[in-house]
């Protein structure tokens, strides 16, 4: 906002895809493939994901040492799915699904990382969550890290020309997109 003084933002976090015209929103950040032909998406980084976990939760319930393992420990469910979902490795075989389910089911990603660092279970989450050292720290313990799927992309999405927002947005837009850094 320092560079674009001029620009207002009213800024709505959830980890659900929306309808960008019928709520009236600009620019959204989705991570993973866009597959709305409506939308018009810049890639601008990748999000990568790792199985996390605590020493504590370790010492109670023991280490999975393939994703095989995933099953038979409390994981920590990304969604409403009542009967679980599935967590993608990569192994010499090539990309993987482990079907998990878990006691606590969480839509948000910040929330399974919450769960996570009070030892409720094993998290599947991308690792830009942990910024304050967590692991450094010995808080968290990454596992797993031979099997990380591939990362995801981030990608800034609008919608097309028919349904853009004013002149003045497309350039707030646009001018945000070609300063942006690309994360990782």
């Amino acid at each position: 906002m320092a560079r674009h003084p001029g620009i207002e933002i009213d800024l709505v976090m959830q980890d659900s895809f929306v309808d960008l015209v019928e709520e009236g929103i600009d620019l959204s950040l989705r991570v993973g493939e866009v597959r709305d032909l409506s939308l018009v998406g810049r890639k601008i980084g990748q999000s990568r994901r790792s199985i996390v976990v605590t020493p504590a939760y370790l010492a109670l319930h023991g280490t999975p040492t393939s994703p095989e393992d995933l099953p038979e420990h409390r994981c920590l469910v990304y969604g409403g799915h009542a009967a679980g979902q599935s967590w993608s490795f990569q192994t010499e075989k090539g990309l993987i699904n482990v079907p998990i389910t878990g006691p606590l089911r969480l839509n948000s990603t910040e929330a399974i990382r919450a769960a996570v660092l009070e030892g409720m279970g094993v998290g599947y989450v991308p690792i830009w969550h942990f910024v304050e050292n967590e692991i450094d720290r010995g808080l968290l313990r990454f596992l797993l890290q031979e099997f990380e799927p591939p990362p995801l992309p981030i990608t800034a999405v609008y919608t097309t020309r028919r349904h853009l927002p004013p002149k003045h947005v497309q350039q707030s837009i646009s001018s945000l997109l070609n300063s942006s850094a690309t994360p990782s």
